[in-house]
């Protein structure tokens, strides 16, 4: 039976309510997604808690809880397990050893870590990807610094060394690839350092494993760097596992099973932690090899994981006609429950990223103000409106990044624009905003205008001057008299002044005894600005104290919007001071998922991690004013990665992009024959979910030719042949058309997958067959995880089955701990990569075959030698005859038969069968029976 602690969040800490929980109820806990095309739904955990005394009674004043909870408190339920571990506060614990010469490793390092984090990467107070701190001998202080191994803020590791101790003689090298692995699925990190490996140089690895005794895969590719290297000698800096004291990055958090220090690549021990083998509680102990360990910053040995972590959403008094019996019925959702709740479409990109500038505008007026509006609005609290005659509000939405923006007066009428700009100081100044004119005019006309106070030389006003001939900047004296000039003529730069959506810079800085003023001008979304400037004497550029736009019959129909006046300075001849517009200015198009993802969780201070590379997740769209929630919906949608909530840590979301979930390995594997998975245990082959012909579009953009399954089961082919038609048509907010075809044809090859889905497989972790199964499932049993289901029985499709999760229901009482998974085939997720950064040297062979190879002559079941013909005039390969490549699996009409090798290099082949019936099925097959790889592994764009 399971162990519960249950808990809920008070102001003043966790509350132990485990006495409180019933025995019959218990707790039932629902994650996940109803099937492959859909997000995930928030989670749900349910408990039914004693209330006699009205102690969860949410209204009772008499209720030592009375007041402190309510909506959204915070509830969670723990399991106790087998493993012991460590962990870590976030605020800084961690397990240490005292510096000693034994464990002065100064030659080649190698060192190894088990854990399970609750964030990969951690995030920052402000929301941010932060690196996270793992283990290491650093101190900063006295120039201690020997080694340490990091996590960065993309979720690779980083192992970084100094020569002598100092910052001087510090290097690093990160891993070429980010971990495999997801939050709170248990993993080993190994990093090697080869001092000098022989050809003058010195060499860094990376190595991961599902433990520290399992056989370790590398993590992207070996880094040599130039030159031998050493690490210093004699430090004084403590082993730390966890937190590094010396370091202000962020603990990892989670699960710490494991660590060893060791002198030399495979060499001697030399400091190892086992928290699996302690008793829960210890403090202080010592290691194999004599070393002293002691526990710091809070950290604990426990062996309590959580199983939930979610907000209670009601709290219905319930109790029975006589009285004597009360409950409540409580339930609590996952962080999706209450970031969906009342969430109003978030503003333009543009709207929301400029008055987050810091310092801030000292005005600044959005004009996305709707149709009716009089004048401008501020977009600063307590900020005066804008000025604007003559303009249609909202009749531009051709801008990305802003909702729609006013146009200047049509028919010969005059635009007059007027704002008051507060607060500004004397120092250096900035004014910006984006507009859209078509044409230039043939005749000078004044662009913007910038009033001063406080300037030198008696120059009162700036101003930005337009035609066909060039870009005027001018300062004026008080009767509009120029001070000062310049004209800039090229023709490239006068050309991009028009044409789109374009941004207008004005600013100034002071050098010496003159004052500079430069107008910029660059396309939304463009990487370099065009300039032009002038300069006068003085030691003062003074500063904003009001802007100004006169517009006639040369600009009607022009578009302009988000203008905003800072009182900071450019800091050099061709450096805007303010880059606030900078990615907004476009809507973030071309962003990347994981990048938006990132970006996001920072502007709306939520907990959502997103760990990748630059390049290995989808660039998208413009970001669009929809809610949040949908807004990263939308970005796991285009990428075909999975977001969902985090068990291990409150209020959190993770996302695993599309390339993070190919190739996954079993979380959990399942022996059916030894009673490990329990009744019902049906397959549906079902028309659920399948798609046969996918056409993809894009806001705004093309659509991409349908994607389109022509030959096998579920083919467009009327039946018998096929399925038909049954087609779908998604829109997925994407950069580029060039990127349709791609992504349609991924999700025709998911929907179209011909196997069966698995809406029931029960796990009893109470049956005593089951029980040695419950570390497993603690370690990496969640929403998006693979089961391996192995000796199916008799009568049944032969295994091994790959089944992904799509969702689970877990319940947990007294007499029950049973986890009921709803699965779909992994088998899509199995592709074949030429990528380099993470092939390595060690990565076996990807196979790819065909669908036009068949045996040439039938067989029985005792053949053991077949002869198989390739349609190579229709673009069919023949298999290859490299003796290296071989033994591999083929199947044919079910049977799975080992194949030792290949001969002839014409179609048909001969191949020599090493095994019969390796899936349990053996059959004689007809001449003209398909030959295929088991598995087959698909090509796919990475």
């Amino acid at each position: 039976m399971p162990e519960l602690l249950a808990q809920i969040l008070l102001p003043t800490g966790w509350e132990d309510i485990t006495s409180d929980l019933r025995e019959s109820g218990g707790a039932v806990i629902k994650r996940g997604r109803p099937d492959e095309a859909a997000q995930v739904d928030p989670g749900e955990l349910t408990a039914t808690l004693n209330n006699r005394g009205g102690r969860y009674s949410v209204r009772n004043p008499e209720s030592d809880l009375f007041g402190s909870i309510g909506r959204y408190t915070p509830m969670g339920v723990w399991v106790r397990g087998p493993d012991r571990f460590m962990r870590p506060t976030v605020a800084g614990g961690r397990a240490t050893v005292a510096a000693t010469t034994a464990m002065d490793v100064t030659a080649d390092l190698d060192v190894r870590l088990e854990l399970a984090l609750y964030s990969i990467p951690a995030l920052d107070a402000a929301y941010q990807h932060a690196v996270t701190e793992l283990a290491g001998r650093y101190v900063t202080s006295g120039d201690q610094r020997s080694w340490r191994l990091l996590l960065d803020n993309r979720g690779v590791p980083s192992l970084s060394w100094s020569t002598d101790g100092t910052l001087a003689g510090f290097r690093e090298v990160s891993a070429t690839a980010p971990l495999p692995y997801r939050p709170e699925e248990r993993f080993a990190l190994r990093a090697t350092l080869d001092v000098n490996n022989g050809a003058g140089g010195h060499v860094v690895a990376f190595y991961h494993a599902a433990s520290l005794d399992d056989t370790w895969e590398p993590l992207g590719q070996a880094v040599t760097g130039a030159g031998t290297t050493s690490i210093k000698a004699g430090t004084t800096a403590p082993l730390e596992v966890g937190s590094l004291a010396s370091l202000a990055f962020v603990t990892g958090h989670g699960r710490y099973y494991g660590a060893e220090l060791r002198n030399g690549i495979g060499g001697p021990v030399v400091a190892e932690f086992d928290a699996t083998v302690l008793p829960a509680g210890t403090t202080a102990w010592t290691d194999s090899v004599g070393r002293s360990w002691t526990l710091a910053g809070g950290s604990t040995i426990t062996d309590w994981y959580p199983r939930a972590l979610d907000e209670v959403v009601t709290w219905p008094d319930q109790w029975d006609t006589s009285g004597n019996d009360a409950w409540v019925n409580v339930t609590a959702a996952g962080p999706l429950r209450r970031r969906s709740t009342g969430q109003k479409p978030l503003e333009s990109t543009l709207r929301r990223r400029i008055p987050s500038a810091d310092p801030a505008p000292l005005a600044y007026w959005p004009m996305e103000d709707g149709s009716a509006a009089t004048s401008a609005a501020s977009g600063l609290p307590g900020g005066q409106p804008l000025t604007l005659t003559n303009v249609r509000f909202a009749a531009d939405s051709s801008l990305p990044s802003s909702a729609p923006l006013p146009t200047l007066a049509d028919g010969g009428a005059t635009t007059d624009l007027v704002g008051a700009v507060p607060g500004a100081a004397a120092g250096g100044w900035h004014a910006e905003m984006v507009y859209r004119l078509d044409t230039m005019p043939a005749t000078e006309r004044t662009m913007l205008r910038l009033y001063l106070a406080g300037a030198s030389g008696g120059v009162t006003a700036v101003r930005v001057r337009i035609s066909t001939a060039g870009i005027r900047v001018q300062a004026l004296d008080i009767d509009d008299n120029v001070v000062a000039f310049a004209l800039f003529t090229d023709p490239a730069a006068i050309a991009s002044f028009t044409g789109g959506w374009n941004r207008l810079a004005l600013f100034s800085y002071q050098s010496g005894g003159s004052c500079f003023v430069r107008a910029a001008w660059r396309d939304v979304g463009a990487g370099t600005y065009n300039y032009a400037g002038t300069v006068w004497s003085g030691s003062t550029v003074g500063r904003v104290v009001q802007v100004r736009g006169v517009w006639g019959t040369d600009f009607q129909g022009a578009a302009i919007g988000h203008l905003a006046v800072w009182d900071v300075g450019g800091t050099g001849t061709t450096s805007p001071g303010v880059t606030i517009y900078d990615g907004a200015d476009d809507g973030y198009s071309g962003e990347e998922t994981v990048a938006r993802m990132r970006r996001l969780a920072a502007e709306l201070r939520w907990k959502v991690t997103a760990p990748g590379i630059a390049g290995d997740s989808e660039p998208l769209g413009p970001q669009r004013t929809i809610t949040a929630p949908d807004l990263l919906r939308e970005a796991a949608d285009a990428d075909g990665g999975l977001l969902y909530e985090l068990r291990g840590s409150l209020g959190a979301l993770h996302y695993i992009r599309r390339r993070g979930r190919y190739n996954p390995r079993p979380a959990v594997i399942l022996d059916y024959s030894a009673g490990e998975v329990w009744p019902p245990f049906t397959p549906r082959d079902d028309d659920a979910g399948v798609r046969n012909s996918i056409v993809v579009r894009r806001p705004g953009g093309s659509a991409s030719a349908p994607a389109e399954r022509t030959t096998g089961r579920l083919s467009t082919a009327e039946p018998p042949d096929g399925m038909g038609l049954i087609d779908e048509d998604i829109e997925l907010n994407l950069a580029g058309d060039e990127q349709l075809d791609g992504r349609a044809y991924w999700r025709l090859h998911q929907r179209a997958w011909d196997d069966a889905r698995w809406p029931q497989v029960t796990i009893n972790l109470a049956n005593p067959r089951a029980a040695s199964l419950r570390q497993e499932i603690l370690d990496g049993l969640d929403v998006g995880a693979v089961i391996q289901i192995l000796n199916p029985p008799e009568g049944r499709p032969p295994g091994p089955y790959l089944l992904e999760v799509a969702s689970y229901t877990e319940t947990l009482d007294a007499v029950r701990w049973t986890i009921t998974a709803n699965c779909l085939p992994a088998g899509p997720w199995a592709v074949a990569t030429t990528r380099p950064d993470i092939l390595t040297a060690d990565t076996p062979p990807h196979r790819v075959d065909t669908a036009l190879s068949t045996l040439a002559t039938g067989i029985d079941t005792d053949d053991m030698s077949l002869s198989v013909a390739t349609n190579t005039a229709a673009g069919g390969l023949t298999w290859t005859t490299t003796p290296t490549h071989y033994p591999l699996d083929i199947e044919i009409g079910g049977e799975r038969m080992t194949i030792s090798g290949i001969t002839g290099s014409s179609s048909p082949q001969t191949f020599t069968v090493a095994q019969r019936s390796v899936n349990g099925i053996v059959k004689s097959h007809p001449a003209g029976a398909q030959v295929r790889l088991a598995p087959p592994t698909p090509v796919i764009g990475l």
